[in-house]
């Protein structure tokens, strides 16, 4: 993989020719692969709780459970599992832990969102089949953007709100 790519670069090539060998840490996803899996990718609930404080002001904490995701219903899986991710209010995923059958699989999908900068707006327009396990994400996408959402009506001054405040207040004085 990587390693393989990074040792054979610095073997075989004079340093002009190496390029960035600079890997993203943030993004590289852990596995651990027992039953269940435990994945994990970028910002930890403690880290992410550390720079920007507790959660609910200036990030979401998402968490869908295998109770609530009908695929991990329908194949019988234990309960206990579940998907958190960490979303900055601005809507960018900050990580994700994840315990399930298909972790590992899971968390890629997280380590791209993470690594390309997206947006939940974003992520949430991309459709997942029903029933799976990727549609737990699709879950989180959407809670994210509704909770988004919901915090640009509370809040007419944030960067959007105040155009939309704005305008409420220009039709009403007429």
């Amino acid at each position: 993989g990587w390693q393989a790519l990074v040792a054979t670069k610095s073997a075989l090539l004079p340093w002009w020719l190496r390029g960035s060998l600079a890997v993203n840490t943030p993004c590289v996803p852990r596995v651990t692969y027992t039953q269940p899996e435990i994945a994990a990718v970028g910002m930890s609930e403690k880290e992410v709780e550390a720079r920007y404080g507790t959660h609910g002001r200036r990030w979401w904490l998402i968490r869908i459970t295998n109770d609530e995701l009908d695929r991990a219903v329908a194949d019988g899986e234990a309960p206990g599992g579940f998907v958190e991710v960490y979303i900055h209010r601005h809507g960018r995923v900050l990580g994700a832990c994840i315990v399930s059958n298909r972790a590992g699989e899971l968390i890629a999908i997280v380590a791209m969102a993470i690594q390309n900068h997206l947006h939940v707006n974003e992520l949430v327009s991309t459709l997942h089949p029903y029933p799976s396990y990727a549609y737990a994400l699709h879950k989180v996408w959407v809670a994210a953007a509704t909770r988004k959402m919901q915090n640009l009506k509370r809040n007419p001054l944030s960067r959007f709100g105040a155009i939309i405040y704005g305008a409420r207040r220009a039709l009403t004085m007429r």
